[in-house]
C-alpha cells in the first residue's frame, strides 16, 4: 500500500521538480551570462 503511495506521488510530483530544476538552471545560466 505504502509504495503505491510512494509511486503516485513520484509520478504527480516527478514533472514539478523536473520544472523547478530546469528552471533554476535555466536563472543560473541567465545571470551567469550577465
Amino acid at each position: 500500500m505504502g509504495m503505491m503511495v510512494t509511486k503516485a506521488m513520484m509520478i504527480e510530483l516527478g514533472p514539478l521538480i523536473t520544472g523547478l530544476v530546469l528552471s533554476g538552471r535555466l536563472a543560473s545560466s541567465i545571470a551567469a551570462e550577465l
